[in-house]
């Protein structure tokens, strides 16, 4: 049998199926070869779709594994199409433990590529440092020194043994330097570390302090719309830390201040050595808050979990105040008490009173305490929300059901079982309506128990279809569902909310109810998540 045929055959076939592959091969491209236009499809549908698209891990890759805002820093070819997607906001986190050495490796090569990219840094607008306790040094006082004038925002070195210091303080220098201009929204770590080495951080800052303002760093950040200052993990970040006064200082155009859980005032005592007389000084600070500068352009301020006990020398109030005072056109004030089991807390009435002079202007208030901690102590009953009525202009109003519970209204009992565990007589349902004032087009209300869903809530309706309230469009109730809605879902007949847990099939609840959503006001019903979600500027015009 003559097997050549055959053979020719098979050759043919093995050659043609080669030249099919390599036609395939020739026309198929990488990321590296793709138009940008391609390029910015691929990256705008992968961060469509992906919550957290910058950490997407690729495989495939040198037999490993590699984040996407990785991938496109390095190549040169993603760099330009990755601006507008991943690079828009980072969040570097440096010496934390359990993180691998490659992952502060990664994130020194994020930095250094910023810096040696000013086009790609340019695209930055958020950026959110962290991971390690912030303290100055004396060795590294010189470099303070030594820094360019009206150009560096210096910040302080990191106290992390697993990371190179220098390095760090470098970079971060640089990175602030770079992106100074054209960032709009900041996270940074601050605080001191709790015990006796709190007293070395303190001193530290001082100095810092002493030589920044030295230094007049000035208006580095002009662009900077929004500050988040945060304590580092397993330390304490005080209401007079005086480095918040460099931060705006160096941003004279923010909007947004956000302070998360800031605690009592410190004495800061320290020994400052003169740079120009070199005598040695010792300095009592004090408070540090009346160096802070007027924030004319601050029109919200968020003071978040806010650990500040009420004194009794009043300190603490009077810090409160004069942080208040730097934003003479303040349109919205945030406070939400932490948890704090230590000291009674500032009530609700006593922050109301820091913002009297602010009754004619203020358009957003939001009140929200913890209704296991004590505000008061125990035979003080004269706290109260009456002077909420004092808002004028106030359009969007936010309360759990703390701020109004742990207060006493008019026709309300000295004790009050819901919040004091003393077996009395519970709050009416008179006193939410009470404390509303009638320019309110916005009302947030935070219910947890079952009682207030049914009373407060309901009288509320009644009230409002009663047309007390003309001035309402918009009422959001947060409160512990039984078959929780994802997101915010209006109510649109009364199944709704007898399915949602928030009303028994009763007739007289169902009729108010019903009365309720036939008015002009737009009801929403919402499963307890988040106190800040609801979006004000969707329903009435708030600056």
């Amino acid at each position: 049998m003559d097997l050549c045929p055959l053979y020719q055959r098979v050759r043919n076939k093995v050659k043609f199926r080669a030249t099919k592959q390599s036609a395939v091969a020739s026309h198929s491209a990488t990321l590296a070869t793709l138009p940008p236009e391609i390029l910015s499809l691929i990256l705008g549908h992968l961060c469509k779709h992906c919550s957290r698209p910058a950490d997407l891990e690729l495989s495939g890759i040198d037999d490993g594994k590699l984040a996407l805002k990785s991938l496109c820093l390095v190549c040169r070819a993603l760099r330009r199409p990755a601006q507008a997607f991943l690079v828009h906001s980072l969040w570097l986190r440096f010496g934390l433990r359990g993180y691998r050495t490659g992952k502060d490796d990664s994130n020194f090569a994020v930095l250094r590529t910023l810096i040696a990219c000013p086009d790609l840094a340019a695209s930055v607008r958020k950026i959110t440092l962290g991971g390690s306790e912030m303290v100055l040094r004396r060795e590294r006082l010189e470099a303070v020194r030594d820094a360019e004038r009206q150009r560096t925002f210096q910040t302080v070195a990191t106290l992390s043994y697993e990371v190179d210091d220098v390095s760090f303080t470098r970079l971060t220098r640089d990175l602030f330097v770079s992106l100074a201009h054209n960032l709009t929204d900041l996270s940074f770590p601050l605080g001191f570390r709790r015990g006796e080495q709190g007293a070395a951080d303190r001193a530290a800052a001082v100095r810092h302090a002493q030589y920044a303002k030295m230094l007049n760093s000035g208006a580095i950040m002009p662009a900077l719309q929004t500050l988040t200052l945060f304590p580092e993990r397993i330390s304490s970040f005080v209401l007079n830390d005086p480095r918040i006064c460099l931060f705006l200082c160096a941003a004279p155009n923010l909007r947004r201040l956000v302070i998360d859980e800031v605690e009592d005032l410190v004495e800061f005592t320290t020994n400052y050595i003169d740079p120009y007389t070199v005598t040695a000084q010792q300095i009592h600070p004090g408070l540090f808050l009346h160096e802070l500068p007027t924030m004319q352009h601050l029109h919200s301020i968020h003071l978040q979990n806010c650990i500040v006990a009420d004194d009794a020398p009043g300190r603490n109030l009077a810090g409160l105040q004069t942080l208040i005072a730097i934003a003479p056109n303040l349109r919205r004030f945030q406070f939400s008490a932490g948890p704090s089991f230590q000291h009674p807390m500032i009530a609700s009435s006593r922050v109301l009173s820091l913002l009297e002079p602010l009754y004619d202007t203020l358009l957003d208030l939001g009140l929200r305490f913890d209704a296991s901690v004590t505000y008061l102590d125990d035979g003080d009953h004269t706290d109260s929300l009456e002077s909420l009525a004092r808002f004028n202009k106030l359009c969007v109003l936010r309360l759990d059901e703390a701020a109004y519970c742990h207060s006493r209204h008019p026709g309300q009992p000295n004790t009050d079982s819901r919040n004091r565990n003393s077996g009395g007589e519970s709050v009416p349902p008179e006193c939410l309506t009470m404390i509303v004032p009638q320019s309110v087009q916005v009302l947030h209300l935070e219910l947890m128990y079952g009682c207030t869903k049914q009373c407060d809530a309901l009288h509320l309706a009644a009230q409002v279809a009663d047309g007390q309230f003309p001035n309402l469009l918009h009422v959001q109730i947060e409160a512990v569902l039984r078959t929780p809605p994802h997101g915010a879902v209006q109510l649109r007949n009364v199944q709704q909310a007898i399915d949602a847990g928030w009303l028994e099939a009763a007739g007289y609840e169902s009729d108010v109810v019903a009365a309720f959503l036939e008015s002009n006001v737009g009801v929403w019903l919402r499963n307890a998540g988040s106190f800040d979600d609801l979006d004000a500027g969707a329903c009435v015009n708030v600056c």
